[in-house]
């Protein structure tokens, strides 16, 4: 930016940068937006990820499960937490007694969603019967934890994950994901960028519609 390469940014953290660190590398005034994170910096665009898992969540309920765990992303994720925020909330709406140990701060590669599954199986004798995982990535991996243990999904296991790929048609058995709106958070995430750059009121946003689909 400052040799005028580009006007702007449009900026997805990782989420294994802590956010103040990340901050700290950027002026307040650059012509930056940030997506799928909050931060000081005015002009952030981000998913109803509360609504997105509230939903996930609600399709195991609707199936009958009662005992459900929760593999979502790690401690410095901002969309980690608003996730777990929805899976509480929908369980709390359905009156189910969320277990704190079912509640897992993994992360998002399919190594964390693998060991998530590993670490859910061999914590007590009690296992879920469902499990919201908090990003598709992670739930390749915890499909195949499953296996190399022998649950069958999702006769014994009810897997559903956050966001979805032209990939999980094709896992065995498919998953079933919930459709977030990225095509919306991009177009917003340069609507934001567009009055930063030509002084019009910064504000920020969240993509509401269209809603988190099943």
């Amino acid at each position: 930016i400052g040799e005028g390469r580009v006007d702007g940014l449009v900026i997805q953290r990782r989420d294994e940068v802590k956010g103040p660190d990340f901050e700290k590398l950027f002026e307040p005034n650059l012509p930056i937006v940030f997506i799928n994170w909050r931060s000081s910096h005015l002009g952030c665009v981000v998913l109803d990820d509360v609504a997105g898992a509230r939903l996930a969540t609600q399709h195991l309920v609707d199936l009958g499960h009662t005992d459900i765990a929760f593999i979502g992303g790690d401690r410095n994720s901002y969309t980690g937490r608003r996730r777990e925020q929805g899976f509480i909330q929908a369980l709390g709406a359905a009156g189910i007694r969320r277990r704190i140990a079912w509640t897992l701060r993994s992360g998002y590669t399919p190594e964390d969603g693998r060991q998530g599954i590993l670490d859910l199986f061999s914590s007590s004798p009690k296992v879920p019967t469902g499990v919201v995982v908090g990003n598709i990535n992670a739930a390749f991996g915890a499909l195949r934890a499953a296996g190399e243990l022998g649950v069958k999904v999702p006769e014994q296991l009810s897997v559903v994950a956050i966001h979805e790929t032209l990939f999980a048609n094709y896992t065995w058995p498919p998953l079933t994901t919930v459709k977030m709106p990225l095509f919306e958070l991009g177009r917003e995430g340069v609507r934001v960028l567009q009055a930063r750059l030509t002084g019009g009121d910064l504000y920020d946003s969240v993509i509401t519609a269209p809603e988190p689909q099943l």
